[in-house]
């Protein structure tokens, strides 16, 4: 960008060849347009797209779940850009023949500092409904009894199921979530499990599972 003085013209706007005029400040200035656009629609573009959208839309079916597990890691930035930047660039999330695919197994919807506790089971009845979570209750390290429990339901290709949020504390030892729909037979079903103290707003990692359904 250069500053032009014109007595003649004053303030000039518009285009010459690849120079603009107009003004900045107060100022009259030119601006150089690029002699070449890049394509904007390459594959790896398009596939840095897709796999946004993807992970925008796991979000939005699963924000107050996924807020909670990274707000230990919104620091500077939201929890919401601190889930996706884990997701795109880690495993869960991969792109195959041209749609981006979510991977529960290695996906994380919470991310903290929190001692990690396994899943031991995990269970559901499609007739009530209902997913049973297992987790040994003993507190290690810095876990405490009263940490809230956080559970969330998805299918094999990461559509959200059911969630709980902070229902029950962590000494019950077992969470039970109730899905708002019917539960297909047939369709693999994967549970996560994080914790979160409240007093300390310290979170777990997620550890995930597959349901054994019945």
């Amino acid at each position: 960008m250069a500053v032009v003085s014109n007595t003649i013209t004053g303030k000039t706007r518009g285009s010459v060849g690849n120079v603009t005029f107009t003004s900045w400040k107060g100022l009259n200035v030119m601006k150089s347009k690029p002699a070449h656009v890049h394509n904007p629609n390459t594959v790896l573009q398009q596939i840095s797209k897709a796999k946004m959208i993807k992970t925008v839309e796991f979000y939005q079916n699963c924000s107050a779940c996924v807020n909670l597990g990274f707000s230990q890691r919104a620091i500077k930035k939201s929890a919401y850009n601190a889930f996706v930047s884990k997701t795109i660039k880690g495993a869960g999330l991969v792109f195959e023949d041209e749609v981006a695919c979510i991977l529960p197994e290695h996906l994380m919807v919470s991310d903290g500092s929190l001692a990690i506790t396994p899943i031991t089971s995990a269970s559901g009845v499609a007739a009530t409904k209902t997913f049973t979570i297992n987790w040994f209750p003993d507190t290690l390290e810095d876990t405490l009894a009263t940490d809230l429990v956080n559970v969330l339901i998805t299918t094999g290709d990461g559509i959200v199921i059911a969630e709980s949020i902070g229902k029950s504390p962590r000494g019950t030892g077992v969470a039970h979530v109730v899905a708002s729909a019917a539960i297909p037979i047939g369709v693999p079903y994967y549970a996560f499990l994080y914790f979160n103290q409240p007093k300390t707003r310290k979170v777990s990692n997620s550890k995930v599972m597959l349901v054994t359904l019945a």
